[in-house]
């Protein structure tokens, strides 16, 4: 290897354990605040939702169980959407999401979806399958 790649892949490595140190500290930050959540409301099963890093904010989103009439709102839109017609899906998810995230607060969850376009779908859908698999342990599903 010249000296020159070394370099090179010597520098790449540096950043690449910087970053990562950063991602596990805003890791634990946001890990501690939704511990938090979860020791107050103990009956609320929540389900995590890991992000890349984007310096200043939050690699973890964390999503609340729908309640039966969110759920049915979210399933009534998804099931009304004209096939061929996923957007409207998306956007079922979307404002799913907008009613079950937890953590972190909106402003923060906003500033997250302009870097992460699709996050505020991915956070819905997971919300949608955390009520489906309560509802299927439940045996209602």
């Amino acid at each position: 290897m010249s000296d020159r790649l070394a370099a090179i892949e010597k520098k790449r490595a540096e950043k690449a354990a910087k970053a990562a140190e950063a991602r596990d500290e805003q890791k634990a930050t946001d890990l501690e605040q939704i511990t938090a959540y979860q020791d107050s409301n103990p009956r609320v099963v929540t389900a995590l939702l890991e992000t890349p890093h984007f310096e200043g904010l939050p690699v973890v989103v964390a999503v609340r169980c729908p309640s039966k009439i969110e759920l049915k709102r979210y399933r009534d839109t998804v099931r009304n959407s004209p096939e061929g017609k996923p957007v409207q899906n998306l956007e079922a998810a979307e404002a799913l999401a907008g009613l079950t995230v937890v953590y972190p607060e909106d402003e923060t969850f906003e500033k997250m979806n302009e870097l992460l376009p699709g996050l505020k779908g991915q956070a819905g859908m997971l919300s949608a399958k955390l009520a489906i698999a309560a509802q299927t342990a439940e045996g209602k599903g």
